[in-house]
């Protein structure tokens, strides 16, 4: 009996541990290196295709980039007169800058465009990454957020793979649509209608043709979301207060009493 606990102790500190999100330098070394390999690269080509028609119809001035690799060759194309990225510290991988993705050294409501790039899901506190990113967003601006997909079925295999492979790729957050729809919601950001949809799902990453096989067609017609990853474009909604120029201000009544002399005392 003791040693069936044991073994019980022992099996759930090892699957605590694989649940545990890894710092994000950590993750970042991890994700360049599967951004180089077959699978990486077509995810990442997709998603470039799928930001070509998303953020040029965004017209504003500063646009800033949060994710773990800032040289990743997405083809920004954008209206944007002036864009700029923060990447986690680390001293392997070249950032244009670097920052805590929860306390960024920016003043309130200044960017006009958030872009996250993968930020959320490798976070290991994505709600706080969130409402930092809505403090430095100015009212009316908008927020592009790409995000891996965790019923897709690269989300559902990270569940086994992350039991026998240390790499951070796996390890991520598996946040839903739905979940991170709530999340805006509470910060007053509202996603633009028609919502954008998911990438084909890659039935193989060798080649991009096989992208259109049954479960891409299914997905399509339907809008199944299947896609190894989501685009949400979500714009900031915040109330003033609107006095009218009619309003008359009624004086309040304020009891005086009588002022008193002083004596004085003469000693």
């Amino acid at each position: 009996m003791f040693k069936m606990l044991s073994i019980l102790k022992v099996a759930r500190k090892f699957l605590d541990k694989n649940k545990q999100i890894p710092p994000l330098p950590e993750s970042q070394d991890h994700f360049k290196n599967w951004t180089a390999t077959k699978y990486g690269k077509y995810i990442i080509q997709e998603e470039s295709s799928a930001l070509k028609n998303i953020l040029p119809d965004i017209n504003s001035h500063r646009m800033m980039q949060l994710g773990l690799v800032s040289q990743l060759n997405l083809s920004l194309r954008s209206n944007h007169l002036h864009s700029f990225s923060f990447g986690p510290l680390n001293t392997n991988i070249l950032n244009s800058a670097v920052s805590d993705f929860d306390t960024l050294p920016l003043p309130s409501e200044t960017i006009d465009t958030v872009f996250l790039h993968h930020a959320l899901e490798f976070s290991q506190h994505p709600h706080e990454v969130l409402k930092e990113a809505s403090r430095v967003l100015k009212p009316s601006g908008y927020i592009v957020m790409i995000i891996f997909n965790p019923v897709s079925m690269f989300g559902l295999l990270k569940f086994p793979v992350r039991l026998f492979s240390s790499n951070a790729v796996w390890r991520h957050h598996g946040l839903r649509r739905g979940r991170v729809l709530d999340w805006l919601k509470l910060l007053s950001i509202r996603p633009t209608k028609p919502l954008p949809r998911d990438c084909p799902p890659p039935c193989s990453y060798s080649s991009r043709r096989n992208a259109d096989g049954l479960l891409a067609r299914i997905s399509n017609k339907y809008q199944m979301f299947f896609g190894a990853f989501y685009i949400i474009v979500a714009k900031k909604y915040v109330s003033r207060a609107i006095f009218s120029e009619n309003t008359s201000w009624e004086s309040l009544s304020i009891p005086v009493t009588a002022s008193t002399k002083k004596s004085s005392v003469n000693s």
